[in-house]
């Protein structure tokens, strides 16, 4: 099945959509802090993903390499185990409070700062805390700030601290790679991914369904159906066997340019295997959807989430926005409100940016264009662009903005857009700030 899935997107058509994908993923990720954590905690909250995640791979994560840190000072003991139950919360700011109280901190209460620096996505703090770690640092602390990375997007940076363990002659472990496959992944380089996970195996490291899972993902992140839908073949013909996991990520790989199709085949195999699909995954199908008959398709696979016990959270609300927003469909928008507010969902960064599209949609009478699931517009979006090109080219944006200001081009207009980094989600402008 994953073989013949593999054959339906050729090796150029998914260079093509990758190249052309890199503006509008920059685009649709303009909240990346805020978006990411709440795209983290939500997962972490569902019943049933852990097992989904690296848990495999926290035997050799931070925790235990504390323990091969050397001895821990006993007045630090207590310290260290209350900084690292705040970085398990995301507590970053009473981690660092906590971690100043110490007169020497010693290796043990950076590394665990650090994570909690880390998890609350601080870059220039983590950064600082890195670089007072002593020489030779220890392998949690490269892996801590990689994983930090990864989320943003600094794939240079990544790239330079591997050197630097090369360097310092210091071997990456399971964590190393798994964190630089989704940092790859983040930045659309499926590749560069699915090469680390041939290091891997050239290596004669052990191939779990870990790694596959994270190369897979990272297919998905960069619209590689291809590699990811070779990358199951793989792992089948390793007897290991998919989760759905592993398959919802193979269908996010079709929601960037909404081959539905394609979905549709891996929908179907997720049920020929007998496993269940979760919120993500109906969401991630959803996303797949667009142009006519795709709110009847949504509305369906609702009914079905319904039918199995299954609440639709936010984020499969945003893409029954966004497919009415595409249809023009002011009283279908507000009907959709209506019933997140009476089921109680709460909205998040997603959905407002679709209430913020939705309403500029409405004062510049130019209802029905999207920006996508996961921020690419759709396939029949691009087609109409080709067919039809503006008549004037957007204007060239000067490369320098004020200080804290970052911009994106929406991939419908090709007009730059612009948000404050201190506050992503409520300082979204069309106009360049002076």
């Amino acid at each position: 099945m994953a073989s013949a899935l593999a054959c339906r997107l050729t090796p150029v058509a998914s260079c093509f959509a990758v190249s052309r994908l890199r503006a509008s993923v920059l685009a649709a990720r303009c909240f990346s802090d805020k978006a990411w954590l709440e795209k983290r905690m939500n997962l972490e909250s569902m019943a049933g993903r852990g097992r989904y995640a690296m848990s495999q791979h926290r035997q050799g994560g931070v925790l235990p390499a504390l323990a091969q840190l050397g001895e821990i000072s006993l007045e630090q003991k207590d310290t260290v185990h209350q900084i690292l139950g705040c970085a398990t919360k995301r507590q970053w700011q009473e981690a660092m409070e906590l971690f100043r109280t110490l007169k020497d901190p010693g290796l043990h209460a950076q590394v665990a700062t650090l994570m909690a620096l880390s998890k609350g996505f601080k870059e220039d703090l983590a950064w600082n805390l890195f670089r007072d770690i002593p020489s030779p640092k220890p392998l949690p602390a490269f892996n801590l700030m990689i994983t930090m990375l990864s989320r943003g997007r600094k794939i240079e940076q990544v790239e330079d601290l591997l050197l630097e363990m090369k360097s310092a002659c210091l071997e990456p472990n399971a964590i190393t790679y798994t964190t630089t496959m989704t940092a790859y992944g983040t930045a659309g380089n499926a590749g560069a991914a699915v090469r680390v996970l041939e290091e891997m195996e050239a290596k004669g490291l052990p191939l779990t369904e870990v790694e596959f899972g994270t190369a897979i993902a990272a297919c998905g992140k960069s619209a590689d159906h291809p590699r990811a839908a070779a990358l199951l073949a793989k792992m089948e013909s390793l007897a290991m066997d998919p989760h759905i996991g592993h398959l919802t990520s193979v269908m996010l790989a079709c929601s960037f340019h909404k081959h539905s199709e394609v979905a549709s085949e891996v929908w179907a195999d997720i049920h020929r295997r007998g496993l269940r699909p979760d919120v993500v995954s109906y969401t991630c199908f959803a996303s797949c959807f667009s142009g006519p008959g795709a709110l009847e398709k949504v509305l369906g696979l609702k009914a079905e989430m319904i039918s199995v016990g299954l609440r639709p959270h936010a984020y499969f609300y945003g893409e029954l926005l966004r497919i009415v927003r595409e249809d023009g469909n002011s009283e279908a928008f507000a009907s959709i409100m209506q019933e997140m507010d009476r089921e109680g969902v709460e909205r998040n960064s997603r959905v407002d940016l679709r209430i913020r599209q939705h309403q500029r949609d409405m004062e510049r009478g130019q209802q029905g264009h999207s920006s996508g699931a996961f921020g690419a517009a759709p396939a029949h979006a691009h087609a109409a662009a080709a067919e039809a090109p503006p008549s004037v080219a957007p204007p060239a944006q000067p490369s320098v903005l004020p200080q804290g200001w970052q911009s994106a081009p929406d991939p419908t207009t090709g007009q730059h857009y612009y948000w404050q980094e201190h506050n992503p989600t409520g300082s979204v402008t069309w106009e360049r700030p002076a």
